[in-house]
């Protein structure tokens, strides 16, 4: 028999012995943080009050269509309901129907009733083979609205009506304890999106602002660079230009020329394009390096025999400077000579320019048995500290207060050309002053393939 409604006045009477158990409900509802709490309270109860053997709990979906159970109880053992499928509400159910009437059903005769039920999931059988016989399911609800129910299964009951009013506020208190449960997360969940929202805005504000500064700087950096290479490449055309005309004047007026000046002139026009001839080249390597389309010709050389000629070229240009060279008979890399070479005259090259008084400049090269090593000491101004970590970087000058500062690609180009090669230039900086650059290379690195692109 399903009975649903308000129970006898003489029922009412007995429900009193629950009252103690309430406030011991409500204490522990008050505290929960989480629904499992609430659940576990809400069965305690009930068990005290009924001597149930089965509780379950479910709630209704957003739509209110379904309803899912969310906590199973049977046999002194807690159910995973992650298997148990949501049901349809449907009249016949007593859990289902105290949902839809939003009262109080009692089953007196509840296999009777389950035989009717299609699909209907047994629960704690294995545990306990006696059936039970009576149920009391109730509504949860909020302000009047139901959110969910939860039925309570015993074998035998001499009067089930009179646990009802106990019931029916425990059920308020539970619906009121899941729906603050829910609000609290809710509002932690909200919370937490905000913060995840408010850092995604932060970092995209910081990334915006990098990108910003970093735009800037690539502008800078580029006007710095035009202004220093129109510079660079002045300087040497104004030279050419004067050498010109000084040559042009002496044959101009016909008479017997003086070989001096016209010597002087025209070792100025060869220096000066020189000078000239190697700004383009880096400009020309920077370009290819930036495009990918520079090129490694690689083949076994002897990095003594480079060095030794680079050397011996650099000394013929300067009187203030004493190069020496230390170095093995033969040393031998597998390597782009051109681009190798390339690589010794630059650092040769800012040593004795970076060393305006002049003073003694050292190659020295070592072999080992898988690497070699070339470096170039000098005596000259060395780099400050704040300036050593950017050495590398393109288009960077440590020595940008210096008429000799040059179009700062030397080292980046350098750099590449090395590493690309397998091996590493780095920069040190002696105790008593000056630079030494050190180029480390694979000792005949065979696995270059000729042809290897940059």
């Amino acid at each position: 028999m399903i009975e649903a409604g308000n129970p006898s006045p003489e029922s009412s009477l007995r429900a009193g012995p629950g009252h103690g158990g309430l406030a011991r409900l409500a204490q522990d509802l008050g505290t929960a943080r989480d629904l499992l709490s609430v659940f576990r309270a809400l069965r305690a109860y009930c068990e005290e009050l009924t001597g149930s053997s089965l509780l379950f709990v479910s709630l209704l979906d957003a739509d209110g269509r379904q309803r899912r159970c969310v906590y199973a109880w049977a046999e002194g053992e807690e159910v995973d309901t992650a298997t148990l499928p949501p049901l349809d509400l449907t009249a016949s159910s007593p859990h289902s129907r105290a949902i839809l009437t939003g009262d109080a059903v009692v089953v007196e005769n509840l296999q009777a009733v389950m035989a009717t039920i299609p699909n209907a999931v047994p629960v704690g059988h294995d545990r306990d083979p006696r059936l039970t016989q009576v149920s009391i399911a109730l509504p949860l609800a909020v302000l009047g609205r139901v959110i969910g129910g939860f039925e309570i299964q015993i074998r035998e009951h001499a009067d089930p009506w009179g646990c009802i009013p106990a019931l029916r506020v425990a059920a308020n208190l539970a619906a009121a304890a899941i729906d603050n449960v829910r609000m609290v997360a809710q509002e932690r969940e909200l919370r937490l999106a905000a913060e995840v929202s408010e850092r995604r805005y932060r970092n995209a504000h910081e990334a915006e602002r990098r990108a910003r500064e970093e735009a800037e700087a690539a502008l800078r950096e580029r006007d710095e660079f035009l202004s220093v290479a129109a510079h660079e490449l002045k300087t040497p055309v104004t030279s050419l230009r004067a050498g010109a005309q000084l040559i042009l004047r002496r044959f101009g007026k016909g008479n017997d020329l003086d070989p001096v000046p016209l010597i002087r002139a025209l070792r100025i026009i060869e220096h000066e394009s020189d000078k000239l001839g190697r700004l383009v080249a880096l400009l020309l390597d920077l370009t290819r390096l930036e495009a990918g389309r520079m090129r490694l010709d690689c083949q076994a050389i002897d990095l003594v025999a480079i060095a030794r000629a680079v050397v011996e070229r650099a000394q013929a240009r300067t009187s203030l400077h004493e190069l020496r060279l230390v170095a093995p008979t033969q040393a031998m890399v597998r390597a782009d000579p051109l681009l190798l070479e390339q690589v010794l005259v630059n650092l040769v090259d800012n040593a004795i320019k970076y060393s305006p008084n002049g003073g003694s400049i050292r190659v020295n090269v070592q072999s080992e048995p898988e690497w070699l090593q070339l470096a170039v000491s000098d005596q000259g101004l060395g780099i400050s500290p704040d300036k050593r970590a950017r050495l590398f970087s393109r288009f960077y000058r440590a020595h940008d207060e210096s008429y000799a500062s040059g179009m700062g690609l030397g080292l980046f180009i350098s750099d590449q050309i090395v590493k690309q090669h397998g091996g590493s230039l780095v920069a040190e900086f002696p105790p008593d002053g000056g630079t030494r650059m050190i180029v480390r290379l694979p000792a005949c690195r065979g696995e270059i393939a000729e042809g290897t692109r940059i």
